[in-house]
């Protein structure tokens, strides 16, 4: 499997997690929500760094 492909492919899957929960948080107002979603943002980003390599 070429790591570009895995590459693009994560970096399009966080960006559109990214894009989702920011219409979420604008959606709906709740200070639970967003701290759950930056948990789970920052959980898959720090996924996709070490996946990558960086």
């Amino acid at each position: 499997m070429p790591t570009e492909d895995i590459r693009v492919s994560s970096v399009f899957i966080s960006l559109c997690l990214f894009l989702v929960s920011m219409f979420i948080i604008t959606r709906k107002n709740d200070l639970q929500t967003k701290n759950m979603l930056l948990y789970v943002c920052t959980f898959l980003t720090a996924t996709i760094k070490l996946g990558n390599g960086f």
